[in-house]
C-alpha cells in the first residue's frame, strides 16, 4: 500500500540506502531460551522488534492452531480450552522447551505451552539478559497495530 511504501522510504531516508535491513518473523525466537544469546552473538548491532498479542487471545489462538494442525487430539471446543485454565491442569513452572508429560486427553500436545508462551515477561528477560535494552529493542502490541497501523509504525520508527 502507499502507506507501507511511505513508511519504508521514511526508514530508508533516516538510515541510508547503505544500511542492511533484514527481517525474520518467527515467534519461536521469543520463547526459545538460547535464541536471544545466539542472535546477539551473531548480530550484536541488530534491533529486535517484538509485537505481542493480548495473552488470552494468543493462548486461545494457539489452542485452535493446534486443533487445525491435528496436534491437539482431544475435542477442540471452548470447554476443553477452559479446562486448560483450571488450577492444577497445567504446570506453569515447566520450561517452555520441555515436554509437558500431561496424560491423555492431550497425547503429543503440550498444553502448558499454550499458556506459558503468553507469559511474556520471562521470555523478554532472555533478550534483556543477552544484551538488548530500550535502545535496541522495541516492544509493541499487535492490537495497537491492527487498530492503528500508521501510528504503530510511526512509534516504531520513532524508537529507531
Amino acid at each position: 500500500t502507499s502507506t507501507d511504501t511511505a513508511a519504508w522510504w521514511q526508514y530508508a531516508k533516516r538510515f541510508g540506502a547503505s544500511q542492511k535491513v533484514g527481517f525474520e518473523k518467527s515467534p519461536n525466537y521469543l520463547w526459545t531460551s538460547t535464541a536471544a544469546q545466539n542472535i546477539h552473538s551473531l548480530l550484536p548491532n541488530a534491533v529486535v522488534l517484538v509485537l505481542l498479542r493480548e495473552p488470552g487471545a494468543r493462548a486461545y489462538s494457539h489452542f485452535h492452531h493446534s486443533c487445525r494442525k491435528k496436534v491437539q487430539t482431544a475435542a477442540c471446543s471452548p470447554a476443553v480450552f477452559d479446562k486448560l485454565l483450571w488450577p492444577g491442569t497445567v504446570n506453569l513452572s515447566t520450561s517452555m522447551e520441555s515436554k509437558s508429560g500431561l496424560p491423555s486427553p492431550w497425547p503429543g500436545f503440550a498444553p502448558d505451552r499454550v499458556l506459558l508462551r503468553s507469559l511474556y515477561l520471562e521470555q523478554l528477560r532472555g533478550f534483556w539478559s543477552a544484551g538488548w535494552n530500550c535502545h535496541n529493542m522495541w516492544i509493541g502490541l499487535s492490537e495497537a497495530f491492527y487498530t492503528d497501523p500508521n501510528g504503530t509504525v510511526n512509534a516504531l520508527f520513532g524508537a529507531l
